[in-house]
Formats: structure tokens, C-alpha cells, sequence
């Protein structure tokens, strides 16, 4: 069930807490924002092999953002960065950081395509998150398993860009609500949605039994 904060009016308690984690996801997303549209550099190299500049869709590895993720995929636009997922950072081992814009002015049958859209790139994006995460935790059990699950998971991450891409060319322009997001390997997944008329909007599912 999504909890709605009003981020202009007085915080307490849980509110505040739920705020005060939101700003802290979205600061290290913004670390990883920076990053990557600066690439090329010297900590983030661009995998060419990986990338499709005619769609938008671009991969990137390295140490990237504050948590020093070692691979990201992203999609951008006309120099604009409009979603990506920052994968395995040191401290947070099957971790995946995602971030997306979308409109919120699509209306009637746009916005439904718009909104089918991005529920399959969600869902795209939460099984190559899936993927990555068995791939690590079975990585000691067999090494080549563990690549074959890695390898399973960048046609889902391809596919998570573009549809990405499509949902922001479908739907009308206007201003733009913020998600960001964290996937743990448990499968427990957290989700914070910044939008554009001042409220935050939280949800949280807990880890698979």
C-alpha cells in the first residue's frame, strides 16, 4: 500500500524517517546521475559492446557514484538522463539503485500505453535484478552458472532501457515525477516516488519467504 507525504507540511515520526531515507537514496542517485553524465572518465569507461546510441541505451562500467557501483545502464537522451540501474557496489553486494523519470501529464489513452509501458520495463528491470542477485550468491557453487545467470540478465536490462525510452516518447511532456528505487538480493525492494505537486510517495515489499 503507498503511504503519500505532504513534503510542504510540518514532519514527524515515521513521515520523517520515510523522508529522511528518500533524500539519502536519491542523494546516492544523484551521485551515480553525475557520474555517468560525465562519462567517459577516468573512473567510468562507456562498453561500446553493450550500448545502442541510436535507441538511447548505453552501459557503463567502472567505480561509479558514491557507493562506487562497478556497472550501470542507463538511458539518455538527447544529453538527458532519463533512467538507470547502478548494480554491485563493494559495501552492498547484489544491491541494484534505480532511478526514472515520467510525465505526469499523460492523459487518457497515452497515459495507459505510457503506464503499460513502464510496468514492463519494471518488471524487465526486476528480473535482470533477480538474475544478478542468484548469479551472486550461487557464484561459489559454480562459476560458470553464475556467468550464464550474468549473461541472462543484460537482454532484461536492454529491454528495461528501451521500454524506458518508449514510455518517455509515448507520453505527453510536461514535468516530471522522480522515482528511486532499491532492490536487495532478498528480494526486498523499496521504492520512493518524488512528484511534482510536493508529495512523496513510499512503498516497500518485503523479502520472498
Amino acid at each position: 500500500m503507498t503511504h503519500i507525504i505532504d513534503l510542504n507540511a510540518p514532519l514527524t515520526g515515521q513521515d520523517a524517517s520515510l523522508v529522511a531515507r528518500a533524500r539519502q537514496v536519491r542523494e546516492r542517485a544523484e551521485s551515480v546521475k553525475a557520474d555517468l553524465l560525465a562519462a567517459p572518465s577516468d573512473s567510468v569507461q562507456l562498453d561500446e559492446r553493450a550500448s545502442n546510441e541510436f535507441l538511447g541505451c548505453f552501459s557503463y562500467t567502472g567505480s561509479i557514484g558514491q557507493d562506487h557501483f562497478s556497472r550501470a545502464n542507463a538511458s539518455l537522451w538527447e544529453g538527458k538522463l532519463g533512467s538507470f540501474a547502478a548494480h554491485d557496489a563493494p559495501a552492498t553486494p547484489g544491491e541494484t539503485l534505480k532511478f526514472h523519470l515520467t510525465t505526469t501529464k499523460a492523459i487518457g489513452l497515452r497515459s495507459g500505453i505510457a503506464a503499460a509501458l513502464g510496468a514492463v520495463a519494471g518488471g524487465l528491470g526486476h528480473g535482470a535484478s533477480w538474475l544478478l542477485a542468484k548469479a551472486i550468491t550461487n557464484v561459489h557453487k559454480s562459476e560458470v552458472g553464475a556467468k550464464i545467470l550474468v549473461m541472462a540478465s543484460k537482454p532484461l536490462e536492454f529491454g528495461c532501457n528501451v521500454m524506458r525510452l518508449a514510455e518517455r516518447s509515448v507520453a505527453d511532456p510536461g514535468t516530471k515525477d522522480e522515482y528511486y528505487a532499491v532492490a536487495a538480493p532478498s528480494g526486498e525492494y523499496e521504492q520512493f516516488r518524488f512528484t511534482a505537486n510536493g508529495t512523496l510517495e513510499h512503498d516497500y515489499f518485503a523479502p520472498k519467504a
